[in-house]
């Protein structure tokens, strides 16, 4: 089972998302802000939200092991980038 399957998204919506918290762990929240409310209301937009709102680090990475579903979630979507 695909990693999207698993958090319920299509690949399409995943690789969005994606490339949103990847704009957002680099200190950028314009891709984010420009998703569609769906996936900004996705457990883990809901996350990035949070993460924007109070710049805790512990937010981005509970969101990057949900996105990804490992704790090297960042060499996961580097990879995919």
């Amino acid at each position: 089972m695909a990693i999207w399957d698993e958090i319920g998204l299509s690949q399409e919506d995943w690789r969005c998302l994606a490339r949103a918290f990847f704009a957002v762990a680099h200190g950028d929240g314009r891709a984010f802000a420009a998703l569609p409310a769906v996936l900004q209301g996705h457990p883990v937009g809901v996350l990035c939200a949070a993460y924007l709102e109070r710049s805790d680090p512990a937010l981005l990475d509970e969101a990057g092991r949900a996105l990804c579903g490992t704790a090297q979630w960042y060499t996961y979507l580097g990879r995919m980038m």
